[in-house]
């Protein structure tokens, strides 16, 4: 051939190198390895219309494109709108810059120093993205053509997490129908991401990563690490009774009965007040009766004062109790929780909310559960003698990283050994209420 190509691309994959053989060249912006995810880029800039499917002159004799169809969704007309205002903000900045420094020469060293710079920059959002980057840009959607069928789905589709849950990462990155395997993982376990950006420079993030136990899979609501946490910090503080919000499996049974087994006390059932009250409605799901016999269920709406007296009912006054919070339960459920049962929960009552899926940096503004804990103990919490608890030990702080902690402190607050009547008691007593006069102590 009489003319050689050179094609300038945003990535190649080796198999490019065959271009060289037969006399042509390809370049790519991106110089190190990468794992199928450079569709971001291309469909965040791709105009909000059809593919071009052919041309026709109009009455005029112009050539027009005929334009297939297109549809998008209104969060990604917004997402690539806000790509393009981004774009051309930067290079007003720059084409500003230039002229301001039109006297001041940019030496070919200079060139080549930006450009070294400018892709790590796109190679960091491509491989690990922040959990808004991928909410963000996670619904751009990719067209793509199968022998004639054409598949078009979000670069975050709602069925990937599900599989992620369930077959692990490997088959993200297996699927050829998974666009942005990383923006997935994001979503769904932003603390991984921050750790892998970091490299070795954060181990503490890495938390049990590779430890192994022998607890059945199933999907119990909580990471492994979230777990082992919940156990280590329940088994410091000693508590006697936990009210746990989310969903019970087999791998949450082992671990109370680990819990329990490793007491000083005897494991002992009681009737009257059971060592964990679950609340929530029954499943099927396979317990051993060592378990049950110290368990009690309530089920119903959080946010109902009859199921939060039915809790109550459940809680030893002379016990130390936890209110465990985890993601299963959402944001608008945790308030009423924390009003109807941490008055009641001991002298040294204490509250857990999972976070252990998000970046331990950002976990106030990132976990759902955080908002609304870190709220009520600012307007009450603090008024019923609740505040952040840290263990003395280095290695128990860790765990703090999976679960936001407050704990009562008898002598930052008033405390009545006896149980006093609420407003949501009165209404819905089975029989009259006594009528109390005199000052409370």
């Amino acid at each position: 051939r009489d003319v050689r190509t050179l094609g300038c691309y945003l990535a190649c994959t080796r198999r490019a190198g065959r271009l060289a053989l037969e006399g042509d060249l390809a370049l790519g912006f991106l110089e190190r390895d990468w794992s199928r995810s450079t569709i971001l880029p291309e469909v965040a800039i791709t105009a909000p219309c059809g593919s071009t499917d052919g041309y026709l002159r109009d009455a005029d004799g112009q050539v027009k494109p005929v334009l297939g169809p297109f549809d998008a969704t209104p969060e990604a007309l917004r997402a690539k709108d806000r790509v393009l205002q981004g774009i051309l903000a930067f290079q007003k900045l720059w084409l500003d810059l230039r002229t301001a420094k039109s006297d001041v020469p940019i030496s070919t060293e200079m060139l080549r120093d930006l450009d070294a710079a400018a892709a790590p920059q796109l190679y960091r959002l491509l491989e690990f993205p922040t959990k808004p980057e991928a909410d963000r840009l996670g619904v751009l959607s990719h067209d793509e053509n199968y022998f004639g069928q054409t598949h078009s789905a979000p670069l975050c589709d709602e069925e990937t997490p599900t599989r992620l849950r369930r077959e692990g990462l490997q088959t993200l990155f297996q699927s050829s129908r998974c666009y942005w395997p990383q923006g997935i993982v994001a979503r769904t376990h932003p603390r991984l991401v921050s750790a892998l950006r970091a490299g070795w420079t954060d181990p503490a993030a890495l938390g049990r990563l590779g430890a192994w136990h022998s607890v059945a899979l199933h999907d119990g609501g909580m990471t492994d690490e979230e777990l082992s946490s919940l156990g280590a910090l329940l088994h410091g503080l000693a508590v006697d009774q936990v009210i746990f919000t989310g969903q019970l499996a087999p791998v949450v049974e082992e671990v109370f009965l680990f819990l329990w087994n490793h007491e000083n006390r005897p494991l002992a059932a009681s009737r009257e007040f059971p060592r964990l009250i679950l609340l929530g409605d029954p499943e099927d799901v396979p317990l051993r009766r060592e378990f049950l016999d110290h368990c009690r269920r309530v089920s119903g709406d959080p946010s109902d004062p009859t199921v939060l007296r039915d809790i109550r009912r459940l809680l030893d006054p002379e016990n130390e109790s936890a209110l465990v919070l985890t993601n299963q339960i959402t944001s608008q459920a945790a308030a009423p929780l924390l009003n109807g049962l941490a008055p009641f929960l001991g002298k040294h009552g204490t509250i857990l909310a999972a976070c252990g899926l998000f970046d331990r940096h950002t976990i106030e503004h990132d976990a759902p559960l955080a908002a609304p804990v870190n709220s009520w103990w600012r307007a009450l919490g603090r008024s019923l003698g609740y505040a952040p608890w840290s263990p003395a030990a280095a290695a128990g702080r860790a765990h703090l990283g999976n679960w936001i902690t407050f704990r009562r402190a008898s002598e930052a607050a008033v405390w009545n050994r006896q149980w006093m009547f609420s407003v949501s008691d009165a209404i819905h007593a089975s029989e009259p209420m006594p009528t109390l006069i005199g000052a409370a102590d």
